[in-house]
């Protein structure tokens, strides 16, 4: 993101797309040289985390050209180290490296919203819109209607199933949500967070689909990137200065849900749509 996003606060904060792909070319070599290491001492699964944002397009007739913006934000560095399709990305050569086809046991699916996309002229074809995903303003609504959190993250539980859905029919591994959580440090969202995307990881198992665990982000307050320690994820409160850790509520809700094994009869409390 230092390469592309300026306003990220992630270094080097220098605009360079010849340095993005080279750098994401590189992780993904490196991440094939450390499985193939890791198999020579073990025959334990070796997997790989990737924060995954689904996109949906703004108009139907734009449907085209989701299928691109799926490739640049979900699939090209997943594609790195399961087929060995290193991509022509920004116009670059499209090359098969056998040297880093399936270097992939599980997938770690991090999601926390989606994106929505409009058709533009340039390069890749297409840019998002904002008000929707990860550019909405904090604590309001979304223009897709629904809540946003403190950090401007529109709450789109939908997302979840259909991101579980587009990577194991892209990629057909077991998967482990391993991250999944909302910045709100007042617990008024959460509750409904949490029931609402656990229903969707319900969906995709009775889909048939592999997904063996959920990790919710996060069990206590933490330093969140640059943005130090002023955004709330935690299940559990933390007064730094004190050093003293309280349960919100939403920390109840989850030992009940987790108790029960199932949101089956709590999700007719959401008061925003989660099929939609």
């Amino acid at each position: 993101m230092g390469y592309l996003l300026l306003k990220s606060g992630f270094p080097p904060a220098y605009p360079s797309e010849d340095a993005y792909i080279r750098s994401m070319i590189n992780q993904a070599q490196a991440h094939s040289r450390a499985y193939d290491m890791l198999k020579k001492y073990s025959s334990k699964p070796v997997g790989l985390i990737y924060s995954f944002s689904p996109a949906y397009p703004l108009k139907p007739q734009d449907k085209d050209v989701v299928e691109k913006a799926n490739y640049y934000q979900n699939f090209w560095f997943m594609d790195m180290i399961t087929f060995g399709r290193i991509g022509d990305l920004f116009g670059g050569e499209e090359l098969i490296r056998e040297d880093m086809k399936g270097k992939l046991d599980f997938i770690g699916v991090n999601y926390y919203t989606r994106s929505v996309i409009k058709r533009e002229e340039g390069e890749l074809g297409w840019s998002g819109v904002e008000g929707y995903g990860y550019s909405c303003v904090p604590n309001s609504v979304s223009k897709g209607g629904y809540p946003t959190s403190d950090f401007g993250w529109e709450v789109f539980p939908k997302g979840l199933y259909d991101t579980l859905k587009m990577v194991y029919g892209r990629y057909g591994l077991e998967m482990i949500v391993t991250e999944n959580g909302i910045a709100d440090s007042k617990d008024s969202l959460r509750p409904y967070f949490l029931v609402s995307h656990l229903y969707s990881v319900e969906r995709a198992l009775e889909d048939g689909i592999p997904v063996k665990g959920y990790l919710h982000w996060s069990l206590v307050d933490n330093y969140e990137w640059p943005h130090g320690f002023r955004l709330r994820f935690g299940l559990v409160h933390v007064d730094f200065s004190a050093k003293k850790r309280s349960p919100r509520p939403s920390a109840y809700l989850y030992s009940k849900i987790v108790e029960r094994e199932t949101v089956e009869n709590m999700v007719g409390s959401i008061p925003f749509g989660v099929q939609e």
